[in-house]
């Protein structure tokens, strides 16, 4: 995947030279939190009034490029790379002006990008999961092991989507005890998500 990431920067820096705001969620993110994932694309969350903004300047800079779901993605793609532009991720998560406040510069094989924080970045992975996507939670397990998580941002998230933060932060506490026989979800986190879940604060949506 080394091999793709300058046709990445090279999209991404289209991106900021037309002031399109965008931040790196998916595998390459991932990476950047120090778990290396094999894909031959990037994931860019992006705002929906600029996506066809987005798909027209990356044209115009020799992508290939396509509608492909009006609701949620539209892709470009060069030399094999493909260039995911998502403005509605799973749980209607969409890119706000905090996710671009909390982004940060990381270095990603030598080449920084605008990566999603880790707590967003984690959101999305608990949220993202299915059958075909069992990688997911271990993705998320990966960031959180990082340390230096905010999990009172994170449990201010919860919102309708309480029983799947609950179910990832047991998963998270088992996968680590077969692994080192210790915790990695720190005291009191379990005992306030159990909490909202009892109160029935289950329907609001994530901000």
């Amino acid at each position: 995947m080394e091999g793709l990431l300058p046709q990445f920067k090279h999209a991404t820096d289209i991106l900021e030279a037309h002031d399109i705001d965008y931040v790196v969620f998916g595998g390459i993110a991932i990476w950047a939190y120090g778990r290396r994932r094999k894909t031959k694309d990037i994931d860019l969350l992006i705002m929906e009034e600029d996506a066809k903004h987005a798909l027209a300047v990356l044209g115009r800079a020799g992508f290939q490029t396509e509608e492909t779901d009006h609701r949620w993605l539209y892709k470009a793609s060069l030399d094999h790379s493909d260039i995911d532009l998502i403005f509605e991720a799973r749980g209607e998560i969409r890119l706000t002006p905090e996710i671009l406040r909390r982004s940060r510069r990381m270095d990603i094989g030598g080449i920084p990008f605008r990566v999603m924080d880790p707590e967003n970045l984690v959101m999305m992975k608990i949220l993202a999961t299915k059958e075909i996507r069992p990688a997911d939670w271990y993705d998320a397990l990966s960031v959180i092991e990082k340390g230096g998580f905010d999990w009172d941002y994170l449990i201010a998230k919860t919102g309708r989507y309480i029983t799947n933060f609950l179910s990832f932060v047991f998963f998270a506490e088992s996968a680590k005890a077969e692994k080192t026989g210790g915790h990695i979800i720190p005291p009191g986190v379990i005992d306030r998500l159990i909490d909202i879940y009892q109160r029935g604060n289950s329907s609001s949506k994530i901000a």
